[in-house]
C-alpha cells in the first residue's frame, strides 16, 4: 500500500512539476449595459471602478488578493429636486467569494451571490445608522438605560434574522460569520458612540465590565477588515480616557493605550499608533518627539517594518530585472532595460489601472507635472495592472494620452517582484528609485497635492 501510494505522488510530481498555487481572492463579476459604471469602495478608501465603454452590454470581472474577508460598499449621493437622497449598502466577501453585479436603476445598483441572493447586509437586518431612535439618548440616567435596552433588543433581533437565513441557506456558514461580526460591531459601536465628557458621570460603573467584554473580543472581531473596527478602536480609547479622568486629545496618551493594550487590540496596535504619529502636524515640536520615542520602543521590540519605516531606513528593490512589462505593440521588456534608456538619475512610477477612477482623476495632473519637469533628472514612467490591454489602451485614448510616452503594463501583476516587494494593495501608487534600486519614497505625494513639486524639487536636490 506505502508503495503504490509513493508512486502516484512520484507520478503527480513529475507531471506537474511546476503547479503553482493561486494566491486567495475574491472576484466581482460586473454585468453592465452601454456606458453603465459601477464603483465599489473597500478597505477604507481603497476601490473599483467598473465602466463599460463600449456601445454594447458586457461583463467586466475584477479580482481582489486576499487571505481574510473583506467589508465592501457601494454609496451614493444624489438629487432630486431639492431633496437630497443617500444610498448606502455594505456588503462581505471572503477569499474564493464571487459575488455578481448589475444596475438595479441610474442610481442603485444590485449584489447577489452565486444562489442569486442578495449579499447587502442592510437589505436584510437593521445597521447601527437605525439601532436606536433618536441616535443619542438623553443626558439622564433612564435616558440612557433605555438607550442601551433599545440597542440590546435591535441587536439580539438580528442576530434572530441572521440564525433564520442560514437555516433556509440564504446565508452559507462563512457569510453568517460575518454578519455575526457585523452585528456585534454595529452594537459596540451604538452603545460606545453616544458616551461623552457631558454623560460619563451617569453611565453606570457596571458599564466597565461590558468595556471590559468588548475590549476582550476586538482580535476576533478583526476576521473582517472594515472601517468599523477603527471607529471601535476610538471609542475605547475615550471611553477609557473619560473613566480615567485623561485628557481625551493627548497624542501621548492615545499611543500609550493602544500599546498598554497590544495583547487585547492585537495586529491593528502599529496601524493606529503609526497613523497618530503621522497626524501630529508639528513634527519638530517636543509633542512630535516625545510620542516618537514611545512609538519607535514599541516598533523596536514588536514590529520591525514599522520601525524602519519612522527611521526611515529606505531598501533597495533589486530585482528590476526581473520585473516584465510590456508595451503598446505587446513586446516584453525588463524594468532594468527600461531605466537604461534614460540618463536621469531619479525614476518615478506611476501605478494605475483603467478601471480606477481615483487613478484617472489624477492622471490631468500627472501628465502636466511630467511635462514640467522633462530634461530635469527624473523620469516618468506609468505602469498599469490592466489584465485587458485593449481596457488600457482605450483608456489612454479617452485620457489623450500618448502611448508612446514610458506607457506601459505588468506583466503578471499578482506575481510580480514589483508588485511584491512595494505591497502594492491599492493604486494609485507613486513610487520613486534612483538608478540602482534605491528607494526614494515608496508612497509619494499625488499628484494633485500642494507639496508634489516642491517634493520633487526636494529630491532632485538631493
Amino acid at each position: 500500500m506505502k508503495l503504490i501510494l509513493f508512486l502516484l505522488l512520484f507520478y503527480n510530481w513529475t507531471l506537474f512539476p511546476n503547479r503553482t498555487v493561486n494566491p486567495p481572492k475574491i472576484t466581482l463579476i460586473a454585468n453592465l449595459k452601454a456606458k453603465e459604471k459601477i464603483y465599489i469602495i473597500f478597505d477604507g478608501d481603497k476601490g473599483i471602478l467598473f465602466e463599460n465603454y463600449l456601445a454594447i452590454d458586457t461583463i467586466i470581472s475584477r479580482d481582489i488578493v486576499t487571505k481574510t474577508p473583506i467589508s465592501m460598499r457601494f454609496s451614493l449621493q444624489y438629487f432630486e429636486g431639492i431633496r437630497t437622497n443617500y444610498i448606502f449598502h455594505t456588503f462581505f466577501a471572503a477569499p474564493n467569494d464571487t459575488i455578481y453585479l448589475s444596475k438595479k436603476d441610474k442610481n442603485d445598483i444590485h449584489a447577489v451571490n452565486k444562489l442569486n441572493k442578495s449579499v447587502f447586509i442592510d437589505h436584510w437586518i437593521t445597521r447601527k445608522e437605525f439601532m436606536t431612535r433618536p441616535f443619542y439618548p438623553e443626558v439622564t440616567k433612564q435616558g440612557i438605560v433605555a438607550y442601551n435596552s433599545k440597542a440590546s433588543i435591535t441587536y439580539k433581533n438580528n442576530a434572530r434574522i441572521i440564525d433564520s437565513l442560514t437555516k433556509n441557506k440564504t446565508l452559507t456558514s462563512q457569510t453568517k460569520k460575518f454578519w455575526d461580526i457585523a452585528n456585534e460591531l454595529d452594537y459596540y459601536l451604538v452603545l460606545l458612540q453616544p458616551i461623552k465628557e457631558v454623560n460619563i458621570s451617569l453611565v453606570s460603573s457596571t458599564f466597565d465590565t461590558t468595556v471590559e467584554k468588548i475590549m476582550g473580543r476586538f482580535n476576533y472581531l478583526q476576521q473582517v477588515k472594515s472601517d468599523e473596527i477603527y471607529e471601535l478602536a476610538g471609542c475605547l480609547y475615550r471611553y477609557n480616557s473619560l473613566r480615567s479622568n485623561k485628557e481625551i486629545n493627548s497624542n501621548l496618551n492615545r499611543v500609550s493605550f493602544y500599546i498598554n493594550n497590544n495583547s487585547k487590540i492585537g495586529p491593528l496596535t502599529s496601524n493606529m499608533i503609526e497613523n497618530i504619529l503621522q497626524n501630529i502636524p508639528q513634527k519638530s515640536g517636543s509633542e512630535y518627539k516625545i510620542v516618537k520615542e514611545k512609538v519607535l520602543k514599541y516598533a523596536f521590540a514588536n514590529d520591525q517594518e514599522l520601525y524602519n519605516k519612522i527611521q526611515n531606513k529606505k531598501p533597495t528593490f533589486s530585482s528590476m530585472s526581473k520585473t516584465i512589462v510590456t508595451d503598446k505593440k505587446g513586446k516584453e521588456i525588463k524594468l532594468i532595460d527600461v531605466i537604461a534608456r534614460s540618463k536621469a538619475k531619479y525614476f518615478f512610477f506611476d501605478m494605475w489601472a483603467s478601471w480606477c477612477a481615483p487613478c484617472r482623476q489624477q492622471l490631468p495632473a500627472f501628465e502636466k507635472h511630467k511635462k514640467e519637469f522633462e530634461g530635469k533628472n527624473i523620469e516618468f514612467i506609468s505602469i498599469s495592472i490592466d489584465k485587458n490591454k485593449e481596457a488600457w489602451i482605450e483608456a489612454l485614448k479617452v485620457e489623450k494620452i500618448d502611448v508612446q510616452t514610458n506607457q506601459f503594463l505588468l506583466k503578471n501583476y499578482q506575481t510580480s517582484p514589483f508588485k511584491t516587494f512595494f505591497n502594492i494593495a491599492t493604486i494609485p501608487r507613486y513610487i520613486i528609485l534612483d538608478r540602482t534600486g534605491n528607494v526614494v519614497s515608496d508612497r509619494f505625494y499625488l499628484p494633485t497635492d500642494e507639496e508634489f513639486i516642491s517634493e520633487i524639487n526636494n529630491i532632485l536636490k538631493q
